[in-house]
């Protein structure tokens, strides 16, 4: 008797790829603040329509894309690619991942080489594309490009505010402080030329009376200046009246 087989098909389980979202803003003002949770909501909404996709992880990170300005989220993220707990990460704008060239295509590498591709969703790029990944090397030349340039128009504007005298600088409230020959704008920095506000604050009392109490002072003082440095006088000044007789 032919015996009878039953043929079961195996069952082919989709694995699910990790997905972790990356998010940036520069400041924590209100505006910025609100881009970040439109950042975080649409990403999320992206991750859950695609069948095969589940997200793991969100890094957030709020500080500006400079090289010097730490980022501990997107630290977090390149450990954690590099301890395979992510398959893709999804984020914005090739912006918001970074604006200095070398650093994002290095950190770029690093996870390429651990296996998770990069998706900027704004672009519609994929590192795990040749072209994209040319694309974001020209996209991101650009973008540094464009930040250095806004850098130096603000620096500019500040410098030309300076020198016609209309920075908002000269016409701060200044309450308590002390007033050297050292008060000046654009002391910081690399810049070559220095400006210093002169009669710019409304006088208590005027210049000159100001000198002469300062001279009195000096006068009443009980220390002096010698050639061995600063010593007390023999006697203290005293304003109260002695009766001779």
């Amino acid at each position: 008797m032919e015996k009878k087989v039953n043929y079961i098909p195996a069952v082919r389980t989709l694995r699910q790829k990790k997905v972790g979202i990356y998010c940036r803003v520069s400041t924590n003002d209100m505006e910025q603040l609100n881009s970040l949770t439109n950042q975080i909501s649409a990403l999320t909404r992206l991750v859950s329509t695609i069948d095969g996709w589940k997200l793991v992880d969100c890094y957030v990170d709020i500080a500006s894309a400079k090289k010097k300005s730490p980022r501990s989220n997107f630290e977090r993220m390149l450990d954690d690619c590099k301890s395979k707990k992510l398959d893709i990460v999804i984020t914005k704008s090739v912006s918001r991942f970074g604006r200095v060239t070398v650093d994002t295509l290095q950190a770029l590498n690093v996870m390429k080489e651990s296996g998770v591709c990069v998706i900027f969703e704004q672009e519609s790029l994929d590192t795990k594309d040749v072209e994209s990944s040319l694309m974001i090397s020209i996209i991101e030349s650009l973008a540094q490009a464009e930040n250095e340039s806004r850098s130096d128009n603000i620096k500019w504007g500040v410098r030309q505010r300076a020198a016609q005298g209309t920075s908002k600088l000269y016409d701060r409230k200044c309450y308590g402080y002390k007033h050297d020959d050292n008060v000046k704008l654009m002391k910081s920095g690399n810049s070559d030329v220095q400006y210093l506000s002169s009669d710019n604050n409304p006088t208590i009392i005027s210049k000159e009376v100001f000198e002469a109490v300062q001279i009195e002072k000096a006068k009443r003082s009980n220390v002096v200046e010698g050639d061995d440095g600063k010593k007390r006088k023999d006697k203290k000044y005293s304003s109260k009246k002695r009766n001779y007789e």
